[in-house]
């Protein structure tokens, strides 16, 4: 039978909410109701879509934002995720829910809500975690309250497979079909190379500013642009980053640009994208919009970015723990412009066969349904 789902949309990742409201086979627009007073729900970022018809109940997705930062600690977090528990159990009972949807791996009150209500709950789980302690607490509790379970990628299946006992089912997300205006760039002599992502230790930009010191040693002409700002907390990890480049005497080749959402026109002024994770990155969505503006990709050999680059075939696979080799590679495959051209246009098939909705939409109902 065809699924349907009560979707709750989250704060931030609206790009997999809409895959999954654009899907007709997984869900109808008129199944949808947005969970505003739950505590863990931002309703300001809620998307309020079509007519709110119930008779076809069959999942409830409840999702957050997939970043720590918004869980309280101590009492008062734990206050609220049992304030959360009853708020779930009372929605499901209220409305004949048959399973609940944990879109994250982070949520407790879900899948303990699902117990309490003898309900499936079946968890997706998108994040790769470098805490073992966590990973041993969290894979447990997963375990324990979770019926079935998907991860976004064989790096984070790989990640989990030893802290979770039940089995991993992998499910790519599906690359949304998009109309992008792909503007030809301006003839320069000058190599400009985009990172987009937080200011954040594992985003490895200290890493691309070492790498931009060597790249400038071999009197290439280059800038490399940090498009993104930090968490609340981080503020000094990005003077860290603006003082290291002073140090090493490249500040005028390393801009900040803080956060903007027209990424369209940094990838369309830009060469490369340069995505310099040093800890594993479940699957950036970055290099996809990188690889849909037609921008060549280059990437730390490490996560998710391996699997959608297809082990390098679509782009630059360069070391994460050594910043000269990295910009020996970078050095030489640059200027090799019909290499660049066969891996641009390899990424662009790979993506559209191996990322695309309708696989996405015809694996995902066959899980719902088994």
């Amino acid at each position: 039978m065809p699924v349907s789902c009560k979707i709750v949309n989250p704060i931030d990742g609206l790009s997999v909410c809409k895959i999954l409201i654009n899907s007709s086979l997984i869900l109808s627009q008129d199944t949808i109701e947005i969970l505003s007073d739950c505590l863990f729900i931002d309703s300001i970022h809620s998307l309020s879509i079509g007519k709110r018809n119930f008779e076809e109940k069959y999942a409830a997705r409840i999702i957050l934002n997939g970043s720590s930062e918004n869980v309280s600690s101590g009492s008062k977090g734990v206050l609220k995720i049992f304030f959360s528990i009853f708020k779930i159990v009372r929605y499901v009972k209220q409305n004949n829910i048959d399973t609940i949807y944990t879109n994250t791996s982070i949520i407790l009150a879900s899948g303990i809500s699902a117990f309490s209500c003898k309900v499936p709950n079946y968890v997706h789980i998108h994040e790769i975690p470098n805490n073992n302690f966590y990973l041993r607490i969290m894979g447990f509790l997963i375990s324990k309250f979770s019926s079935k379970i998907i991860v976004v990628s064989k790096s984070v299946k790989s990640h989990w497979s030893k802290y979770i006992s039940k089995p991993l089912t992998h499910i790519y997300n599906g690359v949304p079909k998009i109309n992008i205006e792909v503007v030809s760039k301006r003839p320069s002599k000058k190599i400009k190379f985009l990172t987009i992502a937080r200011l954040l230790p594992y985003k490895g930009h200290k890493y691309i500013i070492e790498i931009a010191n060597y790249i400038k040693k071999k009197n290439i002409d280059s800038e490399f642009i940090f498009l993104g700002d930090t968490f609340k907390g981080y503020e000094s990890y990005e003077n860290e980053l603006k003082q290291m480049s002073k140090d090493l005497g490249i500040e005028k080749n390393i801009l900040f640009k803080g956060f903007d959402s027209n990424i369209s026109k940094y990838m369309n002024q830009s060469d490369f994208l340069l995505h310099g994770a040093i800890n594993p990155d479940p699957l950036p969505t970055v290099i996809f919009e990188a690889i849909q503006h037609e921008l060549p990709v280059i990437s730390t050999c490490i996560g998710g970015p391996v699997e959608i680059l297809d082990h390098g075939n679509g782009g630059l696979l360069i070391p994460f723990d050594d910043a000269f080799m990295a910009s020996e590679e970078i050095a030489k495959y640059i200027f090799n412009k019909k290499l660049v051209g066969m891996k641009k246009q390899y990424s662009t098939n790979y993506i559209k066969k191996q990322f695309s909705e309708e696989k996405f939409n015809k694996k995902t109902l066959k899980f719902f349904n088994e």
